[in-house]
């Protein structure tokens, strides 16, 4: 928390050097984006992979007091992964531009549910087995998240795709619970 309010007193900071005001985008021939299998393929991955994630996420917690945490190292556990998280989206941004999206997906979707699994069979108590796959998890979650907008890329060059991956991100995530 100390450091989000750092991060936040820094943007605060860096307000004033922002432009007041930008001029309008002109459009350039633009077209509306048209339903099509190639767009609503992407979009179904993007929701479907972030609802795994969210279906593992919202039960990270529970799942680290049946692996022998007690409830305030289980929430330590989620912390810590938190911590990956930040770690995969730093590694993604270093390498985003470099791997292709659909196979750098595929192949985290493969590491995500292994990880689930792994879970799963966990013999119980297993709390250094359970902490080192939740971190993995965490890592993986954010490494994946700008590969979706590589994806949408994709799917329609001109980008009306990539705006709306993050509310299938987002959206996905959400529904993950009820997976």
């Amino acid at each position: 928390f100390v450091g989000l309010a750092l991060a936040s007193a820094a943007a605060i900071a860096l307000a004033p050097l922002l432009p007041g005001t930008l001029a309008p985008l002109t459009p350039q021939g633009a077209t509306s984006l048209r339903p099509s299998w190639n767009v609503a393929l992407t979009l179904a991955a993007v929701f479907c992979q972030m609802a795994a994630i969210g279906a593992l996420w919202a039960f990270l917690e529970p799942l680290g007091t049946r692996a022998g945490f007690s409830p305030a190292a289980a929430q330590t556990i989620v912390s810590g992964a938190l911590a990956c998280q930040v770690l995969g989206g730093l590694a993604a941004t270093a390498t985003v531009a470099r791997l292709p999206p659909a196979a750098t997906l595929a192949v985290g979707q493969a590491i995500l549910a292994a990880i689930a699994v792994a879970i799963h069979v966990l013999p119980v108590p297993a709390p250094v087995a359970f902490a080192a796959l939740s971190g993995v998890f965490g890592f993986v979650w954010l490494f994946l998240m700008p590969f979706h907008i590589g994806l949408a890329f994709r799917a329609d060059a001109a980008g009306r795709v990539a705006v709306l991956a993050p509310a299938a991100q987002l959206t996905g995530s959400a529904f993950g619970p009820l997976v």
